[in-house]
């Protein structure tokens, strides 16, 4: 019954698990520490046929120069992984 997964990273390698809050909250990369990519490949194998939404709410996202690249960069990497 799910519709819609919310995707976001986190690589701060210092936080622990329960300090993680949403200012830790960035783009996908290969440095998340979360495992989206092996989630989404679980939620795909199951049958998942929804949307995924990114929701990087840490500051440095929001003050990106180019998000758009950011973004490209991040869906690349995660299609990498989807494969």
């Amino acid at each position: 019954m799910t519709g819609l997964v919310h995707i976001s990273g986190v690589t701060d390698p210092d936080v622990t698990i329960s300090a993680m809050r949403d200012p830790h909250r960035v783009l996908v990369d290969a440095d998340d520490r979360l495992g989206n990519v092996e989630q989404m490949r679980a939620l795909i194998d199951q049958g998942y046929e929804g949307m995924f939404s990114f929701e990087p709410f840490a500051a440095e996202v929001q003050q990106l120069e180019d998000p758009g690249a950011a973004l490209k960069d991040s869906m690349d990497g995660i299609k990498a992984g989807l494969v």
